[in-house]
């Protein structure tokens, strides 16, 4: 039998093939690393700063509701029409007592008193006094308290072993606290220094209750909230109204948006001209006292 002795060739080489092979795997390599590079960058964490005032919120509210509440209840309407200089000084040493100066200028201006920066200039002095601008606070637990560690335990173990404290279990935790303003005004004559009108003293409160029941809260309500509140987030309570509110007696409150008189108006120009007459017959009161003393001469 002959053999067929026939050499077999060799496939040739595709190029072409392996060419574009090693384009997709550049590719792929490419985009492998700009993913594992996106997710480097992506990956960061970022952390926010949270700063509070020396004073907390709840305590600025309270206060500056009392001093709203007290300011509203005082009747100033004896003064309407007169030029008044109202005497601060006394509220100098007082908590926010630069806003409770601004809220009496504001009470005297929106119910008819003429302000003046001198005293020389008005026909009252008006002085302004503070028994107490302030806070207070109380709680109210129902569960188990915290119980320390008696000091006998801890001389038994010999100081080696800690013996843990009892923390607090509530059930129920109520937190109240208030703000409390007592204020009283006075006015005189300012070339006489006679009496003229006092207003009386009463401490005014300002109140706001927080509420755990089995850890879930605070509930939030009082009279520097307009709704009821869970965790400062307003839920609507049927029949929820605060009841510590005095009211202005229907006077004009300070916490209320006005818009008063043009300075022509008729009622303005009815005030001016009282003050007009008043300056007057204060000026006429003098003048004999005068005349009285150049007839003796």
């Amino acid at each position: 039998m002959q053999k067929n002795n026939i050499r077999q060739q060799p496939n040739p080489i595709d190029f072409r093939r392996y060419r574009r092979l090693a384009c997709s795997s550049g590719r792929g390599s490419l985009l492998l690393g700009l993913l594992v590079l996106w997710s480097i960058v992506s990956a960061g964490c970022g952390t926010t700063r949270f700063t509070n005032t020396a004073r907390s919120a709840t305590e600025q509210l309270l206060i500056s509701d009392a001093i709203d509440r007290a300011v509203d209840q005082i009747d100033v309407s004896p003064l309407a029409g007169y030029s008044v200089y109202i005497d601060t000084k006394p509220l100098a040493r007082m908590t926010d007592a630069t806003y409770l100066s601004s809220t009496l200028r504001q009470k005297l201006l929106a119910n008819g008193c003429i302000l003046k920066e001198k005293a020389s200039d008005a026909t009252l002095v008006v002085e302004a006094r503070a028994g107490a601008i302030g806070t207070d606070n109380n709680n109210l637990v129902y569960g188990i308290p915290a119980v320390n560690v008696p000091t006998g335990l801890l001389a038994a173990s010999g100081g080696m072993a800690p013996v843990p404290s009892i923390p607090e279990v509530p059930f129920i935790k109520k937190t109240k606290q208030r703000g409390v303003v007592k204020l009283a005004l006075f006015a005189y004559d300012s070339k006489t220094s006679r009496a003229f009108w006092q207003s009386g003293a009463s401490p005014v409160l300002s109140k706001t209750t927080d509420l755990w029941i089995f850890g879930a809260g605070p509930f939030q309500w009082g009279s520097i909230y307009d709704e009821a509140q869970f965790a400062g987030t307003d839920i609507p309570v049927p029949l929820y109204r605060d009841s510590s509110d005095p009211g202005t007696g229907g006077k004009l409150s300070v916490t209320e948006p006005v818009v008063f008189h043009d300075p022509d108006a008729p009622a303005l120009l009815e005030v001016h001209e009282r003050e007009k007459i008043l300056q007057a017959s204060h000026t006429e009161k003098v003048t004999p006292k005068k005349a009285a003393i150049g007839v003796r001469h």
